[in-house]
């Protein structure tokens, strides 16, 4: 027998990036000034790879664990350090044009075009 239940799609992780705002000279010590640097110096993370990069060491006298990164990340995210980045499904070639080629980040402008009048 078919199960009638539909299969749910396991959603992606989110990506985060640095908030303009936010530096790694502002966050310079213990494992969020590392945690920042890391992000800056990549550019977009998820937690997996903030797990995989930091889980097993020590900052402080304190043992990295996934839990732990957990928890920063949302402090992170709460304290605008970090915002998520979005991807753009469909983008028209203004954006693509003003932007280049790749994903859109949340927040960013783009520039309107300006018609050229005619006759001056």
């Amino acid at each position: 027998m078919k199960s009638t239940k539909k299969k749910s799609n396991p959603k992606p992780e989110q990506q985060y990036v640095l908030h303009s705002n936010a530096s790694a000279s502002k966050f310079n010590r213990g494992f969020l000034g590392a945690v920042v640097a890391f992000v800056e110096k990549k550019g977009t993370v998820d937690t997996p790879a903030l797990i995989a990069e930091f889980s097993g060491r020590q900052f402080d006298g304190k043992k990295v664990t996934a839990d732990r990164v957990r928890r920063y990340v949302a402090y992170c995210k709460a304290h605008g350090i970090f915002k998520v980045a979005v991807k753009a499904v469909k983008t028209s070639p203004v954006v693509k044009a003003a932007k280049g080629k790749g994903n859109l980040v949340e927040g960013a402008v783009v520039p309107r075009e300006t018609p050229e009048k005619e006759g001056q």
